[in-house]
């Protein structure tokens, strides 16, 4: 499915210009508070017109203002997940995910396929007053994939969850990508969150839309350093297969997806899961260090060679990308890249410990 947008948004105050075609499973929209992305939502979803333009879904035009279509919001099959969840408080969490289907005689077994793929068995007769907000959340989607829909439209799914909520969250929406063939568009403030579930990220800035080659060319272009200084939170995010687990010392074995030679060692109890399944990795760059050889003597389990591609100074550090067979992301202060000689093609070595390392299945 491409979904191709061309079109001005504007109001007393606020601007927003689109030009963008998505054509991937799932998408992240980025940007700042106040940046425009639940506005860009909106606008795919119908619930705003843009002023001119053009918004088209797989041939079928959404929005022309130079011919005055505008497709209605019933008409477009998008479900739309909301910030609050704004589930139906006086219905059970059953009847909230049946709502959006008119039709009583709602296929049963897409509708246990749901449940199940959600796991949602359990809380069918539960009042949304009386579940977890990642709870609500997984009900939410529920409802919006029950409604017909042909593209989902998540905005801010995991704001107000704390960290074991979300990353609850974000496995349910990679379980949805790997078993459902539709379309899902995220919105985030936290890019780390949107990059657990994709690489293809459009961004917000300056009233613009625009689509990086890719996170790492970001870092690389500098273009992170401008969003309001989100470009400190470095991420190294992987995807992998667990190929070991160790229980009785408590680590568990990683095959990094696309390179062979790159095994990491995480904390097995981060995991349990058996081997085989796949995981994804979220490193922060500030947890990795740097060293011009191996150390063995240290406890430090993951320690990877290879050569700095990318080097340069914000603020009081250095910002670093090195080759390692991954592309490992790092920061380091001033006085240690110039106590390690550090330049752009220098053979080095990345420590971080199994502990700092999230995955996520």
């Amino acid at each position: 499915m491409i979904i191709s947008t061309d079109f001005e948004y504007s109001t007393d105050n606020f601007r927003l210009n689109s030009r963008c075609e998505i054509k991937n499973r799932i998408t992240g929209v980025f940007g700042i508070s106040g940046s425009g992305k639940t506005t860009f939502l909106n606008l795919l979803a119908g619930l705003q017109k843009p002023v001119s333009g053009k918004i088209i879904i797989n041939d079928k035009t959404l929005v022309d203002t130079s011919v005055n279509i505008n497709i209605p919001l019933h008409k477009r099959r998008i479900g739309y997940v909301f910030q609050d969840t704004r589930l139906f408080p006086h219905m059970n969490v059953l009847k909230n995910l049946t709502y959006a289907h008119k039709n009583p005689s709602l296929n049963q077994k897409i509708l246990k396929e749901t449940i199940d793929l959600l796991e949602l068995g359990p809380y069918l007769k539960s009042m949304p007053g009386n579940i977890s907000g990642g709870q609500a959340q997984r009900v939410a989607i529920g409802r919006a994939l029950l409604s017909n829909a042909k593209i989902l439209l998540l905005d801010e799914p995991f704001t107000a969850l704390d960290k074991p909520l979300k990353k609850q969250v974000i496995t349910f929406l990679n379980r949805i990508i790997e078993h459902l063939d539709i379309p899902i568009i995220v919105v985030s403030h936290e890019l780390n969150d949107l990059l657990l579930l994709t690489q293809e990220i459009i961004i917000i800035q300056d009233g613009k839309t625009f689509q990086p080659k890719s996170y790492i060319d970001l870092i690389r272009e500098k273009k992170l350093l401008e969003l309001n200084g989100h470009g400190l939170n470095y991420h190294n995010i992987y995807s992998g297969e667990i190929i070991k687990t160790d229980k009785n010392n408590g680590i568990s074995g990683v095959q990094i997806q696309n390179s062979p030679d790159v095994q990491l060692i995480v904390e097995s109890d981060n995991i349990h899961l058996p081997v085989k399944s796949h995981v994804k990795i979220s490193l922060r760059g500030a947890d990795v260090s740097v060293a011009l050889r191996e150390i063995t003597d240290i406890s430090i389990k993951n320690q990877l060679g290879g050569t700095i591609e990318t080097l340069y100074q914000h603020r009081n550090h250095l910002v670093c990308i090195v080759d390692c067979g991954i592309k490992v992301i790092t920061r380091v202060t001033l006085d240690s890249g110039k106590k390690l000689g550090l330049k752009t093609g220098k053979k080095v070595w990345c420590l971080f410990k199994s502990l700092a390392i999230e995955t996520f299945n």
